[in-house]
């Protein structure tokens, strides 16, 4: 399947190639001014997180659909983080992993971790919105201290019992 833009000027492409490099997916994240990709990651489950910038009122987010969602800042310029989903089936089996809620958000210096199911908290990472690690921290801990990193958007991944988690914070 080629991968074409029919949209304005830079558009951002995510590809998957399975082991022997043939093509499985893909998809652009466009819109009719400029999107740059920042950042890529994939979790354990095999999501993948796209970040970066777009310069455009309306942005197609998702690769797999021809709908555009609204920007809504002030300047029509703004941030992205798009999570590319596995299908998950429907199973008790399945259970959500999003047992844990952070707070506060935004968060100044400690950002706190209520932990509901009492799970063991194996590591505790902080992306940034280039997907580059800025803090990692392993232990069953509840609260991480952000005192140290800029102000800007972040991405907090609580991996518990093989299984992760995650939520976006704003550091002020």
């Amino acid at each position: 399947m080629p991968l074409t833009s029919g949209f304005g000027g830079k558009d951002a492409f995510v590809v998957t190639l399975d082991d022997a490099g043939l093509y499985q997916w893909g998809g652009s994240i466009r819109s009719m001014d400029n999107e740059d990709a920042w950042g890529l990651s994939v979790d354990d489950n095999y999501n993948v997180y796209v970040t970066g910038y777009s310069a455009s009122g309306n942005i197609a987010l998702n690769p797999f659909a021809n709908n555009t969602v609204p920007n809504n800042s002030t300047t029509g310029n703004d941030v992205f983080v798009v999570k590319l989903a596995q299908p998950t089936l429907s199973n008790a089996d399945f259970e959500s992993n999003n047992s844990f809620v952070v707070y506060p958000n935004p968060v100044k210096e400690i950002l706190y971790i209520e932990n509901y199911l009492n799970r063991n908290i194996e590591t505790i990472r902080v992306v940034d919105v280039s997907g580059k690690v800025v803090l990692e921290q392993k232990g069953n801990e509840r609260s991480v201290n952000l005192s140290n990193l800029n102000t800007g958007f972040y991405i907090v991944f609580i991996t518990s019992e093989g299984k992760v988690s995650s939520q976006k914070i704003i550091k002020e």
